[in-house]
């Protein structure tokens, strides 16, 4: 038997659950000699599968952070940028959860400059979608140009849900900021976008943005979106058309059958 990195990774396929059952005492073993060789793209690859152990089977956050960060400094030390914002992206989850936010921002926008500059689009989102989901409020000065970035690199990517999505953070932003010119055009790019892409979007997804359209018409404060739809909804049939289309839409809202989505 040849003992190197390449043999022992190999070997650890067969009790890692990837083409044998899960051995953890074998794992652990294995995966230590991987961890004592030199410095190489492989080992950090297999650190970075090393602390996802700890984090999915162990339950174990601290332990995957420290992982994390020393194959992040590996990573930079061999200059290797696509694993350096792996590990990035990774640890600003990890920090999120553990409830350690300014680290979790500090490696997340660390993330997202790494992707800006390996025109990498599909990182960019997931390092927007972090901040949305852990860091920034819609209340927030930075939430509008971090949207209006998810908007622009969406609209080249794939699946087509990220654009609606974007759509949905333009919606969130304009109602939270009481601007209601603003918040009308998104909400009709949604409804637009949703009908030209329908075949390519899940139900799912659009009743989601549906449900960020409600509940601005729910919450806004200046009178001129919620006033003539309550107008039309009440017999005025005078009101301008994109209230009848917004109208039509929360009505699809309201009167669609959940039983129909898997659960």
């Amino acid at each position: 038997y040849v003992q190197d990195i390449f043999h022992d990774s190999w070997f650890i396929q067969f009790v890692d659950d990837t083409k044998g059952p899960f051995n953890d005492a074998l794992y652990n073993k294995y995966m230590n000699r991987i961890l004592a060789y030199d410095l190489s793209e492989k080992r950090i690859e297999k650190k970075m599968n090393y602390a996802k152990y700890f984090y999915y089977l162990k339950g174990d956050n601290n332990s995957s952070i420290k992982l994390h960060e020393e194959a992040l400094l590996e990573a930079k030390e061999l200059n290797t940028n696509s694993l350096e914002k792996e590990i990035l992206l990774d640890l600003g989850l990890l920090y999120a959860e553990n409830r350690q936010f300014n680290l979790s921002e500090k490696r997340t926008l660390e993330a997202l400059q790494l992707s800006r500059y390996l025109k990498d689009d599909i990182s960019q989102l997931r390092a927007l979608l972090n901040l949305f989901e852990w860091i920034v409020k819609p209340s927030d000065e930075e939430y509008y140009e971090y949207a209006r970035e998810y908007l622009s690199v969406s609209k080249n990517s794939e699946p087509q849900i990220s654009h609606l999505q974007a759509i949905g953070y333009m919606v969130t932003y304009f109602n939270v900021n009481d601007e209601p010119d603003s918040l009308i055009n998104y909400m009709l790019k949604g409804f637009d976008y949703y009908k030209q892409e329908k075949e390519n979007i899940l139900m799912l997804r659009y009743l989601a943005f549906l449900r960020d359209t409600y509940l601005a018409i729910n919450y806004d404060k200046t009178g001129l979106i919620v006033d003539p739809i309550m107008a039309y909804h009440n017999g005025d049939t005078l009101q301008l058309g994109y209230i009848k289309l917004i109208y039509d839409e929360m009505k699809f809202f309201k009167d669609f059958d959940y039983s129909l989505i898997d659960s």
